[in-house]
């Protein structure tokens, strides 16, 4: 389907735009691959579009002290900076130690022009992001000083100049999608609202008027726009305002991050009914185990679009790949996976509404299972046979419960990830850590006032609203326990099934492949109930009526011992990101903690 054909400056229907998006931080090997697999992919479900984060151009860590090089991102990689003379009289370019030569920015080119080309190529449309101000180079303030005071018209002049000459060096992108708020400068530093609104919008015009001559759609994202950042979110929607009515909107579909699917739908949903708008999920599971661990749930997310289907958004789409500070583990991509269920059911169901049909007869009672089950049945056959589609029918449709367990038991959206960098692995203890394993973190400089010195990992954080001496605290940490347990008790009956009839019924490769998927699930989930016993039985109540008074904190140190041994010896050192690490630092904490009560 021809992209053009869905969307049109000054033009949309409801869920003409239908994209998969790839968040991958660094690994350009990765996303090129990644994006091959999903052309191929995208006519049998009639995706539209392909969504590039502005991610792949720089370094690992990017969002720690690891510096970044200057104009590695889309926008600025093959700039000449032809309307600021004195910073193109530089060759090499540089940013806080990290070094740019025009050789470097002309493989960053080559790149991005190879990636986009072939989408194009294929049919499919081009969404790329920009991050206003990331990847500037040392160079920039040096030459133009007002460019770090973040005066606004040199702002407005700068997105304008570059983005007129990326469009011109990068026909190939159709959409340009901009972070807002978070990283435009400067605009709550401003003495007043009038002032700030009017910051943001003059930034945000001067993009539109790039994206207008050059006939890109200009798409701007609600970003950090709700609960305590009201104030922001409010000044943002004064600044749309001023804009014209055919730049979109790009918004989640939940409040936060993706942390959980247990989230409220995003508040601002019906925040702008006059503009096109595009609501972006997460199929992949970002936070969920990002196909390591199988997350089977079409009917979430079927029945999230059901919920849109009377806002008729102009688009929907779907992150299929997060990968940030590690390699690929178990699965290339998603469609390796089993999770890639997930992927056919929403994208099948978002391009049936995009059908338009009457909404009284899209929400029949009778239509969710008409549709997201018999997608997901005829997947499981054609992709396992039909036999084996019984087994594992059912085995899958346990995942999502298992899979709560593991990352938000208390369903405050924060259990799991307390290194919020690492998204997807189990904690660390709260304690302040040298090395992290898998993605170095660096946390604030004040880190340890701000914890009351227990370092980036301080639980008080989440669990505060459990007063502590009362029955809220005793239910809720032991509903913590008690939901990691049931997690668990699922994940063995998982493997057990796929073991006992897996083999009759799966082709060798794909018994193999899911036996040990299973397996490694059922590690994974023991060492979720290790971390979860250990952290009730240091924070939690000691009442004899409740499952906390059996725990002791001396013999869990001894079982976190054990076990660390096991995971190396059954799935080596970097299993899970690096889980018999944390493992073996959840013990050591615990011996910590016993000691402690024993002075």
């Amino acid at each position: 389907m021809n992209p053009e054909e869905t969307v049109s400056r000054g033009g949309h229907r409801p869920f003409g735009l239908r994209g998969w998006q790839f968040l991958v931080n660094h690994d350009r090997t990765y996303l090129a691959q990644a994006a091959e697999r999903s052309i191929k992919e995208a006519p049998g479900f009639e995706v539209t579009h392909l969504e590039f984060p502005n991610m792949a151009l720089q370094l690992p860590y990017a969002y720690t002290s690891s510096p970044a090089p200057p104009c590695a991102n889309w926008v600025l990689c093959g700039q000449t900076f032809r309307d600021f003379p004195k910073l193109a009289g530089h060759r090499d370019l540089h940013s806080r130690g990290a070094v740019s030569t025009p050789e470097d920015r002309s493989r960053n080119l080559a790149y991005m022009k190879d990636l986009f080309g072939k989408v194009k190529d294929s049919g499919l449309g081009v969404m790329a992001w920009h991050h206003v101000r990331r990847d500037l180079p040392d160079e920039l303030a040096q030459e133009y000083p007002e460019s770090a005071t973040g005066d606004p018209g040199f702002l407005q002049d700068w997105e304008e100049a570059t983005l007129t000459e990326f469009f011109e060096v990068a026909p190939e992108v159709d959409m340009l999608v901009v972070t807002s708020l978070t990283e435009t400068p400067g605009v709550l530093e401003m003495p007043d609202r009038t002032h700030q609104v009017a910051r943001l919008a003059g930034v945000f015009g001067a993009m539109e008027r790039a994206c207008r001559r050059a006939g890109k759609t200009l798409i701007i994202r609600d970003w950090g726009a709700v609960g305590k950042n009201q104030r922001q979110g409010a000044i943002f929607k004064e600044a749309m305002e001023r804009l014209p009515g055919d730049v979109w909107i790009h918004i989640k579909n939940v409040v936060l991050d993706f942390v959980t699917n247990a989230e409220i739908p995003h508040p601002n949903l019906n925040a702008y009914p006059d503009r096109p708008m595009i609501v972006e999920f997460d199929v992949y599971g970002e936070y969920y185990g990002r196909a390591d661990i199988p997350y089977v749930d079409p009917g979430h997310f079927c029945e999230r679009l059901d919920g849109l289907y009377a806002l008729q958004p102009s688009g929907v789409t779907a992150r299929i790949a997060y990968e940030s500070g590690r390699e690929w583990r178990r699965y290339r991509t998603i469609f390796d996976s089993p999770n890639a269920a997930n992927v056919v059911a929403f994208s099948r169901w978002a391009s049936e509404a995009g059908r338009n049909r009457p909404i009284g007869e899209w929400l029949d009672f009778l239509a969710p299972s008409r549709r997201w089950q018999t997608y997901t049945w005829q997947w499981l056959a054609d992709r396992y046979g039909s036999d084996a589609g019984p087994l594992l029918a059912r085995v899958f449709e346990r995942t999502p419960q298992i899979v709560h367990g593991i990352f938000a038991p208390l369903w405050c959206g924060y259990w799991h990830p307390f290194s919020v960098m690492e998204h997807t692995t189990l904690p660390w203890p709260p304690t302040r850590l040298e090395n992290h394993g898998s993605v170095p973190w660096d946390p604030p400089p004040d880190i340890l006032e701000v914890t009351g010195g227990l370092g980036d990992n301080d639980f008080s954080r989440v669990v505060d609203w459990m007063p502590p001496g009362t029955a809220v605290e005793a239910i809720g940490w032991c509903q913590l326990v008690s939901r990691k347990e049931e997690g668990l008790r699922l994940a063995q009956v998982c493997s057990d099934e796929i073991s006992v009839e897996g083999r009759a019924v799966l082709s060798p490769e794909d018994y193999e492949d899911l036996d040990l998927l299973f397996r490694q699930l059922v590690a994974v989930c023991r060492a979720d109930v290790l971390t979860g016993k250990i952290l009730a039985a240091s924070r939690g109540p000691r009442k004899e009526s409740t499952v906390l008074a059996d725990l002791s904190l001396s013999s869990l140190s001894e079982e976190a011992k054990q076990m660390e041994g096991e995971i190396r010896r059954d799935f080596g050192a970097e299993f899970f990101g690096e889980l018999a690490l944390r493992v073996e630092a959840w013990g050591r904490w615990a011996r910590q903690g016993a000691s402690a009560k024993s002075e």
